[in-house]
């Protein structure tokens, strides 16, 4: 690989129904603040950029992250104790990046258990939110303004950060989710409250964060548990097809991904052993083995991400010290020779995500130690 980029940043990261119907506090909304563009920041092959100053309010520190590519850039969301923002980054054809709306707020509650996600120009947040009983549905531009009424989907929950999905295809989103009994699918239009009920999609289990992929016709499912992780998939009505597939070994921030270039899948998530994990294939036969990426008593390894391009798919993963990973895998999850998993940021990263866009994997990160920056960094063989 040319030249591996060790990145010394400056914050500690995180280691191993029914429907809904129109709410009267439709109008929880956005309290959008004046846009603040910036200076159009270039992002060069695997090197670190601070990219915007997150307008957090004093004393408070950023828990969760969670960005989704649109047709102009990227919408990014945060959450703190006790609420959650958005901001639009512009992307050009040279990656550079500039801040079109600096920040906004978007709900009045905060939590880690947030996931967005954009169909071009139109993005939908969902948080999770405990004290309603529900999941929370907020439709937003794609530089992450209010677009209309906020939704739900009551009595089922949310967690981790994987859990929602966009159809490109139609404008329609998958969303993975627990009913306090079973893993549960649910799919909804863009604007509108799910249009498919919430299903059983793993019966009796009570995952601990569950996570979804667009699959064909369909959708992948992975629900993340104490003692195992199980993978099906389901179709456009959110029915199971086909046999369940099961990592017998403690799953944790498991998540799923298909393949830029087959209808494989990859899966990744960590155990309690200090290593992240994955396996991947096709969800027709039995995946193979699963396998350790990184990670020892040293370097504990933790919370993965993966964003598809071409080139393979993108691994991203936390190391205890405020330390940042990657990797690239094939569609089978084997590690492609053209990188070497290994630290990218040495030190000072808060809450991260991984996004794909125009066949590019964006790493996105805060720095909470320094006013809550959000760094961004461009990977590349």
């Amino acid at each position: 690989m040319p030249g591996r980029v060790i990145a010394v940043v400056v914050v500690a990261l995180v280691g191993c129904g029914r429907i809904g119907y129109d709410r009267v506090d439709d109008d929880v909304g956005l309290d959008a603040t004046d846009a603040v563009p910036t200076d159009a920041t270039g992002l060069a092959c695997n090197t670190p950029v601070r990219v915007h100053e997150l307008p957090v309010p004093t004393g408070k520190n950023v828990i969760a992250i969670d960005v989704a590519a649109t047709t102009t850039g990227f919408v990014a969301v945060w959450s703190i104790e006790g609420a959650v923002y958005s901001a639009g980054l512009d992307v050009d054809a040279a990656y550079a990046i500039t801040v079109n709306q600096s920040g906004s707020l978007v709900a009045d509650y905060g939590t880690p258990d947030l996931a967005i996600e954009s169909n071009g120009d139109r993005a939908v947040l969902a948080i999770d939110n405990v004290s309603a009983d529900a999941i929370w549905f907020y439709p937003l531009d794609q530089s992450g303004y209010g677009r209309g009424a906020t939704k739900s989907a009551d009595g089922v929950h949310a967690h981790g950060n994987g859990y929602l999905v966009a159809d490109p295809s139609e404008l329609v989103f998958g969303v993975a989710a627990t009913n306090g009994t079973d893993t549960v699918t649910l799919e909804r239009e863009i604007d509108s409250h799910p249009w498919v009920a919430p299903k059983p999609t793993l019966t009796g289990i009570l995952a601990d964060n569950t996570g979804i992929s667009r699959l064909r016709d369909g959708y992948a499912v992975i629900s993340g548990r104490g003692a195992q992780c199980d993978l099906t998939a389901v179709d456009d009505n959110v029915d199971p097809t086909g046999a369940i597939q099961t990592m017998d070994m403690t799953c944790h921030n498991a998540t799923v991904v298909q393949s830029a270039t087959s209808e494989h899948v990859v899966a990744a998530w960590n155990c309690e052993d200090d290593m992240v994990w994955l396996t991947g294939g096709s969800l027709d036969s039995a995946l193979p083995a699963y396998h350790a990426l990184y990670g020892d008593a040293e370097h504990s390894a933790s919370n993965p991400r993966l964003a598809p391009t071409t080139a393979g798919i993108w691994y991203a993963f936390a190391v205890a010290g405020g330390r940042l990973g990657r990797a690239l895998v094939d569609d089978n999850g084997e590690a492609r020779p053209s990188v070497t998993p290994d630290l990218i940021v040495g030190s000072g990263a808060g809450p991260f995500d991984l996004v794909s866009r125009a066949d590019q994997a964006f790493l996105f990160w805060t720095e909470p130690a320094a006013a809550n920056g959000l760094w961004a960094m461009r990977l590349c063989e």
